[in-house]
C-alpha cells in the first residue's frame, strides 16, 4: 500500500520537468552573453550583485592557487586566514583540476545544485503535506514566485521606502533569485532542508544517532553560511512547539533531537564570532550591516502570498496535525526573526518562502477555489474559473523575474559594458597571475580592483563594499594617490603601510588624477600592453 506522503511517479515527472525548465530559463541570459562575447570584450558571466559575484570568483581563485583557508582578497593588510568559504575554495580546486575557467565551474555548480534543490524542496513539502494538489501549487509558487518589484520597474521608480525592490536583492527570500546566481546559498538551503527533515524524523523515532547525523548536515551548512545557524535553532524550537501542542505536553524526544543538532550547527557560528572578536581585520568585516527592509515594504512585496497564507494558517491551526502546525508556526515567526536585533537581519528570512507558499496553497485550495466553484454556473465553467484564477495568480507573481531576464538578455546581447571585461584588463590580470603571489599587494582604482582578484592570485587594497576593511578610507587613499599634487612621501608611506608591491595604471586610474607613475623614482615599469601599465614598487 502506498504511504499517504509518498510521491507518485507522475508527480516526480512534473517536478523534474518544471525544475529542468526553470534552470534552463536561468541559463538563457548567460548563454546569450557568452555568444555575444568577443576577443576584445569578454563576457564576465555575472549579471546581478556583480561585486559580490566577483568576490566569489576571487574565493575560488584562492582555492585554485592552493589555499585551504580564506583570506579577504579585497583587503591588502596581512591576514592569517580562517576556516570559511570552504565551498568556494573547493570549487576553485575542482576548476583547476578539470581545467575549466572559474566562471564556467561556478555556473556548472549553480545549475547542478539548483536542479537538486528544486527536487529536494518538493521532497521536503511532501514530508509534511498529504495533498498532491497543495504540494504542486506550493512548489510552483516557490520555484517562480517574485514579489511586487515589477511595479517599481514599470513605474520607473527604482526605490520604494528608500530600498530597491527586495525581490531583486533578497535571494534568501525568493528561490528564483537564489537559483539565478548564488550556488553557495543553494547548497546551504539544500543542507538546511535535509537537516530539518532529519531532525523531524529523529523526533519521531527518538534516535540520537539520527539527531547527530542531522547536526553534521547542519554543521556543513554553517560552514557555507554561518548565520543560518540561527535559522535552524529557530526551526528546532518551532518543531518542539508543533509537536508539543499536538500532544498537549512537551515532546522531549523532539526537544532532544533539536538540541543536539542545533548545538552542532552553531559551532561554526561560534568559531566565526570568536575570530571576529580576536582579529581586528576580520572583526571589521564581520561588523557589516545587512539590515532588513522596512516592514511595510516587506508586507507589500509579499502581499499576494501573505493574503492567501492567512487562510492556510487559519485552516491548519484548527487541526491537530503536527506537520501542518510546524509549517504554520514557521510562517508566523519568519518575519519576526527577520527583524531580530542583529547586523545580519536580512539573512534570517532563509527558506521562509517554503512554509509561506504551502500555507498560501492551502488558502487557495481550501477557500479561494471552493468559493469560485460555488459561484460558477456549471462544473465546466467552475473548472474554467479555477484555471483562470490559477493563471492570474502566476501572472501576478512572476513579472519581476520575467522583466529581469528580458533586460539582462537584451543588455548582454547589446554588449553593455557593465557585463563585459576589456581584453586589456584580462591580459594584465593574467600577467599578474603568472608573476605575483598572494604575498603581493596591488594598488588600483576601485572598479579595476573588483575584477583583479577574480583573475589573479594577489591582494588588492580595495574593491568590495564589505570585504574591503574601512572601504571609504581606502577609496579616498586611492583617489589621493593618483592626484597630481599628492606628495611622493605620502604615496610611498601608503605603499609601505599596506605592503603593496604593484601599482596598476590603466584608464580607470588615469581618470582619478594627473599622477604619472613613469616619473616616480620608486616605481619601475614591468608590464605595458594595450594601454595598461603595471609598476613594481622599489624597496
Amino acid at each position: 500500500m502506498r504511504s499517504k506522503h509518498e510521491i507518485t511517479a507522475h508527480e516526480w515527472r512534473r517536478v523534474i520537468a518544471l525544475s529542468f525548465g526553470v534552470m534552463l530559463i536561468t541559463a538563457v541570459p548567460y548563454l546569450v552573453g557568452a555568444i555575444a562575447s568577443t576577443p576584445d570584450h569578454i563576457f564576465s558571466g555575472l549579471l546581478i550583485h556583480i561585486e559580490d559575484l566577483y568576490s566569489y570568483l576571487a574565493k575560488m581563485n584562492q582555492g585554485a592557487h592552493g589555499l585551504w583557508l580564506f583570506h579577504l582578497p579585497y583587503t591588502a593588510s596581512p591576514q592569517s586566514g580562517i576556516f570559511l568559504y570552504s565551498f568556494y575554495l573547493l570549487l576553485g580546486k575542482i576548476s583547476a583540476l578539470v581545467g575549466w575557467p572559474l566562471v564556467v565551474t561556478y555556473h556548472a555548480a549553480r545549475l547542478v545544485l539548483g536542479f537538486s534543490l528544486l527536487l529536494i524542496i518538493y521532497r521536503f513539502i511532501a514530508a509534511f503535506v498529504r495533498s498532491s494538489a497543495v504540494r504542486w501549487i506550493a512548489f510552483v509558487f516557490i520555484a517562480l514566485m517574485g514579489g511586487t518589484g515589477w511595479l517599481n520597474v514599470l513605474s520607473g521608480h527604482a526605490l520604494v521606502l528608500d530600498s530597491l525592490p527586495i525581490d531583486l536583492i533578497l535571494p534568501e527570500g525568493f528561490t528564483f533569485l537564489l537559483l539565478y546566481a548564488f550556488p553557495h546559498l543553494i547548497l546551504a538551503r539544500i543542507l538546511l532542508l535535509w537537516g530539518t527533515l532529519s531532525v523531524w524524523r529523529a523526533g519521531e523515532t527518538g534516535s540520537i544517532r539520527s539527531a547527530i547525523g542531522a547536526g553534521v548536515i547542519w554543521l556543513l551548512m554553517s560552514n557555507v553560511q554561518p548565520v543560518y545557524g540561527a535559522v535552524v535553532v529557530a526551526i528546532s524550537i518551532v518543531m518542539v512547539i508543533a509537536r508539543s501542542t499536538t500532544l498537549r505536553s512537551i515532546d522531549w524526544q523532539q526537544a532532544r533531537a533539536g538540541l543536539i543538532a542545533s548545538v552542532m550547527a552553531i559551532g561554526m557560528a561560534i568559531y566565526v564570532w570568536f575570530v571576529f572578536q580576536i582579529d581586528p581585520i576580520y572583526g571589521q568585516w564581520g561588523s557589516t550591516l545587512i539590515t532588513s527592509p522596512p516592514p511595510l515594504l516587506f508586507g507589500l512585496t509579499y502581499a499576494l502570498p501573505l493574503i492567501l497564507a492567512i487562510g492556510g494558517v487559519w485552516y491548519t491551526l484548527q487541526r491537530r496535525n503536527a506537520s501542518w502546525l510546524f509549517l504554520a508556526v514557521w510562517t508566523i515567526i519568519g518575519p519576526i526573526l527577520m527583524y531580530a536585533p542583529t547586523n545580519v537581519q536580512r539573512r534570517l528570512i532563509e527558506s521562509w518562502q517554503i512554509p509561506l507558499s504551502v500555507m498560501a496553497a492551502y488558502g487557495l485550495v481550501r477557500y479561494v477555489l471552493p468559493f469560485m466553484r460555488r459561484i460558477a454556473r456549471s462544473a465546466r465553467s467552475a473548472r474554467r474559473v479555477q484555471r483562470a484564477a490559477w493563471l492570474v495568480l502566476v501572472a501576478l507573481m512572476t513579472p519581476t523575474y520575467i522583466l529581469m531576464l528580458f533586460w539582462h538578455t537584451t543588455a548582454v546581447a547589446a554588449r553593455q559594458p557593465m557585463f563585459f571585461e576589456d581584453s586589456s584588463l584580462v591580459a594584465a590580470s593574467a600577467w599578474l597571475d603568472q608573476h605575483a603571489t598572494y604575498a603581493d599587494g596591488v594598488l588600483a582604482a576601485y572598479s579595476t580592483s573588483t575584477i583583479i582578484p577574480a583573475r589573479a592570485g594577489v591582494r588588492v587594497l580595495l574593491g568590495h563594499p564589505s570585504e574591503t576593511v574601512s572601504v571609504e578610507d581606502r577609496t579616498a587613499d586611492v583617489q589621493r594617490f593618483f592626484q597630481a599634487d599628492t606628495p611622493d612621501e605620502w604615496r610611498r608611506d601608503l605603499l609601505k603601510r599596506f605592503q603593496l608591491d604593484y601599482v596598476f595604471y590603466g584608464l580607470n586610474e588615469q581618470r582619478l588624477g594627473g599622477f604619472v607613475p613613469s616619473q616616480a623614482a620608486y616605481l619601475t615599469e614591468v608590464y605595458s600592453e594595450q594601454g595598461i601599465h603595471i609598476y613594481r614598487v622599489m624597496p
